[in-house]
């Protein structure tokens, strides 16, 4: 098996560290041996950190960004931060000519993702799950409607509102497909930099980038979802709490945090402890029925159709 690369981005954030380490002890559960010994993880990073040594059996390598580097790459989108995913993908495959994974740090593995890298270094694009059209964003489909954008090599073009909106937290892309970076970079560039991008709901900033990647990766090739083999966990960021209970492993002051979480939300739980981590479906309902609260959050921003969707349905109406 050829060696194969997970790319992580973490910057400055305590928690945004332990959530990388997270995420790759739930690879560690589940990877197979084959992979195992081919794997690297790059982490992209302001600035290297101390790995614990629960995970210090992967090959890890830092590629510590300058920071003339990445301030220009931010400068250039309007300091728009999530465009370094698309700026450390170039930056990868300026150095190796493989198979990239781009996994965000809120996530967690449920399965073997070989079969990721097998289809990857078939040509095919990942993301982690469909979401819904262009169209159903109402002010991001009005905006689409009146701009048109340029490419590289100087032509126009307009994005279809009837394109989907896919979630970013997992990104495959094999070198044969480099050049649609340069797009996206350039696509995010141009929108970041508009004024008339819509400002509210703050958070439709952030789709950005997701637009980007959605439509150069549909307009090029059919996206394959990866969400059966890895959950992205950004509807409820505390997860993360609840996954170093699972695993039984809390890094650094998690612990703590996940002390003062339980007592300040005053609920009863159980223990999660005794939850199989494969089990996808006990832990993150486990945790949900406990936090009640969470349910109408996730009817609104998990889509339907969904490995997530579904079940998180199917466990409210049955």
């Amino acid at each position: 098996m050829m060696k194969q690369y997970i790319l992580y981005l973490v910057f400055d954030s305590t928690k945004i560290q332990n959530e990388f380490v997270y995420s790759l002890l739930s690879l560690d559960k589940v990877i197979s041996q084959g992979l195992r010994d081919e794997i690297e993880i790059i982490v992209y990073t302001n600035i290297e950190f101390q790995v614990p040594p629960i995970v210090a059996h992967f090959k890890i390598t830092f590629r510590v960004l300058d920071k003339s580097e990445y301030e220009t790459w931010l400068k250039r989108s309007n300091n728009f931060f999530l465009t370094l995913k698309a700026w450390i993908l170039k930056d990868f495959f300026s150095h190796y000519r493989t198979n990239a994974l781009f996994v965000d740090t809120d996530t967690f593995f449920v399965k073997d993702p070989l079969p990721l890298f097998q289809s990857i270094e078939q040509g095919h694009l990942q993301m982690h799950v469909r979401e819904e059209k262009f169209l159903q964003k109402t002010e991001i489909c009005n905006y689409l409607k009146t701009h048109r954008f340029n490419s590289l090599d100087g032509t126009s073009y307009a994005i279809s509102t009837q394109a989907y909106m896919w979630n970013s937290g997992v990104v495959g892309v094999n070198y044969s497909n480099w050049p649609i970076v340069d797009e996206i970079i350039n696509l995010i560039e141009q929108i970041s930099n508009d004024n008339e991008w819509p400002k509210k709901p703050t958070w439709d900033s952030k789709l950005i980038e997701q637009l980007a990647f959605s439509y150069f990766f549909q307009r090029n090739n059919k996206i394959r979802a990866a969400e059966q083999y890895i959950i992205h966990y950004w509807f409820f960021k505390p997860f993360r709490l609840f996954i170093g209970k699972n695993i039984g492993y809390f890094n650094g002051s998690d612990e703590i945090e996940f002390s003062n979480f339980i007592k300040k939300d005053q609920v009863q739980r159980t223990d999660v402890t005794q939850l199989e981590f494969k089990d996808v479906s006990s832990v993150l309902f486990t945790i949900m029925n406990e936090y009640s609260y969470i349910y109408l959050e996730l009817l609104f921003n998990l889509p339907a159709k969904t490995f997530i969707g579904e079940l998180l349905r199917e466990e409210i109406f049955g």
